[in-house]
């Protein structure tokens, strides 16, 4: 009985991950994932993020983000350089971004 118990509420969680939007914050300042990714998360949203553009492209493979918010300004891979790779995979078509500079 217990385990079934548990086992529905995996089932809940997962699927209340999956309704929830996946939002990517990407930036190297350490402070603006934090603080973005913790008013995203207080409105509903599952965050993500990652600090350089690599690390951003990686994401967005694993998580398929319905939006993200960008820093153009990166050591690097850039935003720029994101948003070309998204545009080449065509992944751009899919997710709303929000550049920040």
């Amino acid at each position: 009985m217990r385990q079934s118990l548990g086992t529905s509420r995996r089932r809940l969680v997962l699927h209340f991950e999956r309704d929830r939007p996946r939002i990517l914050v990407v930036d190297d300042d350490p402070m603006v994932p934090d603080i973005v990714t913790t008013r995203l998360s207080l409105a509903g949203c599952t965050t993500y993020s990652a600090r350089d553009g690599l690390a951003a492209v990686e994401r967005i493979r694993e998580v398929r983000p319905v939006a993200m918010v960008l820093d153009i300004n990166m050591p690097g891979l850039d935003g720029f350089g994101v948003l070309k790779h998204m545009k080449i995979t065509g992944s751009i078509r899919s997710i709303a971004t929000l550049e920040l500079c």
